[in-house]
């Protein structure tokens, strides 16, 4: 099995991402589980490790699409 790299968002900013926003701003992110390049598959996942959703990675951006 495949084990995307996962972007693990801070506390208090789920909300956003729940009600639909499509980005993750770079300030958002707590951590990257393991490297990522720019276009790779990734998962999103709270501070409590819940699943969010999956995105592209862009570490060009000022946000991560999700």
């Amino acid at each position: 099995m495949l084990s995307l790299p996962t972007v693990l968002i801070r506390p208090g900013e789920a909300d956003r991402v729940v009600a639909g926003h499509p980005w993750i701003y770079q300030g958002s992110v707590l951590r990257l589980t393991q490297p990522a390049a720019d276009g790779d598959i990734v998962q999103v996942k709270d501070h409590r490790q819940r699943f969010l959703g999956i995105g592209f990675y862009n570490s060009q951006s000022k946000s991560t699409s999700a």
